[in-house]
């Protein structure tokens, strides 16, 4: 397995990027988990398609308890930590219990969350199933659940004591998620490493047909980009807002789509698409990059057509974000492949941005 650390002031962990590398769940959870049981939070498909494997790798030496709930964005609530919270309960979970967040970034954000505030707080593992969530998510401590108003505006930031990569599990992931996942991948090509970017075009073909060679390094790679922004800024109070690059607008998409439309990683590659396109508008970005990222994006089957919504619809949209603050939004933009820069702008200038671009 390849492996890199995270290095912060109050709470270090590992990641672990291997293939049909099962038995590491052993190691880990040895070292976690202070009873011989372990909490698995996952969805009941990747329950019954990842049952076996896991439980030949722990079941030796602990006892297994499965907390599952329906997959989908619209399950990351509150009523779902609650019910998992009293399962917990039920089935004796403690202060020195260990839950293993097995499945994308709602399994992951959820676990992670319901880990922070369960006898106010116990050990987690993080097990990213997804693309998206093996190169984002899972990094960095950043969990939470959606409002009806909007996206992670109930969280905490809770490091996991370790994640471990399986990437194998990719192999059942529908296309369309892996495509999603892809679009975080590129925007730490755009935010922090043009080479990175241009090695993702080149290798657009291979890195679709899960090429593991190639799978393992811009795994390695995002994650390295995220623990090196995390170790500097662990709670957003300024540099790991660049991670946020096409989040703004991708939020707000998701949100007036009733998060049943557009899938994460989609919203977001539409979202660096704008933010590409007001930067270069605003003239911070002396070059339209926006072809650039239109092209790389249909290369990983990725749509490229913003939705036309109305200012009005947007502008309600952006403001419920977390991002926003008074009549202000603080806006990732972009200078170039590889550097981004972090404003703080009137959201009316945003909307006047938006209608120059809807014209």
């Amino acid at each position: 397995m390849k492996h890199l650390k995270i290095k912060l002031p109050h709470h270090s962990y590992s990641i672990s990027i291997g293939q049909n590398e099962w038995k590491h769940l052993l190691t880990v959870c040895k070292k976690f988990a202070d009873e011989n049981q372990v909490f698995i939070i996952t969805h009941p498909g990747l329950k019954k398609l990842y049952c076996k494997k896991i439980e030949a790798a722990l079941a030796s030496s602990f006892n297994i308890h499965w907390l599952t709930f329906p997959a989908g964005e619209k399950h990351k609530t509150l009523t779902t930590v609650e019910k998992l919270a009293t399962e917990l309960s039920k089935k004796g979970a403690h202060r020195q219990s260990l839950l293993l967040a097995f499945g994308g970034g709602v399994v992951g954000d959820i676990t992670g969350f319901l880990a922070s505030v369960y006898m106010r707080g116990i050990r987690c593992v993080q097990v990213p199933t997804t693309l998206l969530s093996q190169v984002d998510s899972s990094v960095g401590g950043k969990t939470g659940v959606d409002l009806s108003t909007g996206k992670n505006l109930i969280g905490r930031f809770f490091q996991p004591e370790a994640v471990v990569i399986l990437t194998d599990v990719l192999k059942t992931l529908p296309k369309r998620e892996f495509a999603c996942g892809m679009a975080e991948v590129i925007k730490y090509g755009l935010i922090w490493d043009a080479k990175f970017f241009h090695f993702l075009l080149k290798n657009s073909d291979s890195i679709k047909k899960l090429n593991s060679k190639q799978i393992t390094r811009l795994i390695y790679r995002c994650c390295e980009i995220k623990a090196m922004v995390v170790e500097r800024d662990e709670t957003e109070q300024n540099l790991r807002a660049i991670l946020n690059f096409g989040h703004s607008f991708g939020h707000a998409f998701e949100l007036i789509g009733g998060y049943n439309k557009l899938k994460h990683g989609e919203a977001v590659g539409l979202g660096m698409i704008v933010a590409a396109e007001l930067s270069h508008l605003w003239k911070l970005s002396a070059v339209y990059h926006g072809d650039d990222i239109k092209e790389i994006l249909k290369a990983y089957n990725l749509p490229t057509k913003t939705p036309n919504h109305k200012s009005s619809v947007i502008k309600k949209a952006l403001m419920a974000d977390k991002k926003s603050s008074g009549q202000n939004i603080r806006f990732v933009l972009l200078k170039g492949i590889g550097q981004v820069q972090i404003v703080s702008t009137p959201i009316e200038r945003v909307m006047h941005g938006w209608k120059s671009l809807q014209s």
